[in-house]
């Protein structure tokens, strides 16, 4: 997830956050996203496949995954 102004943002929340990322906090379209460092962001990265990869449901023998990549369209 990006900010307006193409720097990485902690997807987590941006209410009610820990001191570190990630955030795991609320959600609210008036508060902007705190910024990640791109260190931070490899790790969130890696748990996230981690854990897309361990509760994928499995359906005839195979893991199931959609992965949905949504964009401005702006140019």
């Amino acid at each position: 997830m990006f900010s307006g102004r193409g720097y990485l943002v902690d997807p987590t929340g941006n209410v009610g956050c820990a001191d570190n990322p990630p955030c795991h906090g609320s959600h609210f379209w008036l508060t902007s996203y705190p910024e990640m460092g791109s260190d931070r962001y490899d790790a969130y990265l890696s748990d996230l496949f981690k854990a897309m990869k361990r509760d994928a449901p499995i359906v005839n023998g195979k893991k199931q995954l959609l992965i949905f990549v949504l964009g401005s369209g702006l140019l």
